[in-house]
């Protein structure tokens, strides 16, 4: 964690969480942590920056089904995780200087030991298991709830937008993005919707009549900036800290100008064509799979255990790059 992001192991936690989970678990595990002084404000507010994604489940199941194209879910998952984990090595600059003293060495064994009693070795008295399910239970209804009420909450503001005509100031305001990659003016209604409320958004889309290619780069928008919605949602698990969204907010704006511009570049080098109305063709292991008469049994269900692996594995490998950095610098 220190090596590739300049935060502390406490902070493995909402990283995790926050790309498995969804938002706004990702912010809340960052101000539960900050509440018990596991981690500084400026170690916090990056950690929210890029910590609050749109779960798995979500973008393999629920987007694509609205779709209707169980296909793009890698697509849409690679334009939003990696990105998501670069926003984060990237705000490792951003951390303050520390003059601190350098550690003692320690070898393999003592590291492991070390770790093994700071995670199980704590004399901290342990809950009932009928108290932990009952406080669980009552927290996930409470993030139920408020989610719920946030969509609700946006769903009413916007059929006034709607119905005001002030929403059509904002697709007024989006056309410049549909300009710059190519979207036609038929997905500006998702956009705008999107801007609020990122289902809507997703909902409106599917029923649109625009072409695949733009569906799929609106839906990366959509996923990359989240909605006002989620923002709003992360802001209000943060309240009871110090916590601001100084890097929260202009990586969601970055995230939702790179996530389509990534899938225009893979379609450029030829990774991807995703011209034509009909399912995206392909290359690489998708297309050995479409000779071998493999592609119909490729469904959602194994794209979603297929990426699962890719990022356990992804993980592994970022725990071994940071475990090699720090034997280097020793």
């Amino acid at each position: 964690m220190q090596p590739l992001f300049r935060l502390p192991g406490a902070a493995a936690l909402g990283i995790i969480l926050g790309f498995f989970a969804g938002s706004p678990t990702g912010g809340a595990i960052a101000g539960q942590l900050r509440s018990q002084q596991l981690i500084s404000r400026n170690e916090g507010e990056r950690l929210t920056a890029f910590c609050n994604n749109a779960g798995p489940l979500y973008v393999m199941i629920t987007v694509t089904a609205a779709l209707q194209q169980p296909a793009l879910g890698i697509w849409l998952a690679l334009a939003h995780y990696p990105l998501n984990l670069l926003l984060g090595l990237l705000l490792r600059f951003f951390a303050p200087k520390r003059n601190s003293p350098q550690p003692p060495t320690q070898s393999v064994r003592q590291l492991i030991a070390s770790g093994w009693q700071a995670a199980f070795g704590r004399q901290t008295k342990v809950q009932p298991l009928s108290q932990m399910l009952k406080e669980s239970s009552f927290k996930a209804l409470i993030n139920i709830g408020m989610i719920g009420a946030f969509m609700l909450i946006f769903s009413l503001l916007l059929l006034t937008l709607r119905q005001t005509g002030l929403l059509s100031l904002l697709q007024i305001l989006l056309q410049p993005i549909c300009q710059l990659f190519g979207l036609p003016n038929s997905v500006l209604p998702a956009l705008s919707e999107g801007f609020f409320e990122m289902t809507l958004g997703i909902d409106t889309l599917a029923a649109s009549a625009a072409p695949l290619q733009a569906k799929l780069l609106c839906a990366a928008i959509i996923l990359g900036w989240s909605g006002l919605s989620i923002h709003t949602q992360i802001a209000g698990v943060l309240n009871e800290t110090d916590l601001t969204l100084k890097y929260y907010l202009p990586c969601r704006l970055l995230h939702c100008l790179a996530a389509p511009a990534l899938l225009l570049g893979c379609q450029k080098f030829g990774l991807i064509n995703i011209g034509s109305s009909t399912l995206p063709e392909t290359n690489g292991l998708f297309g050995i799979m479409h000779l071998l008469g493999l592609a119909q049994t490729f469904n959602v269900w194994q794209t979603l255990a297929a990426w699962l692996l890719g990022s356990l594995i992804c993980l592994l490998a970022l725990l071994s790059c940071s475990f090699v950095i720090v034997h280097k610098h020793r």
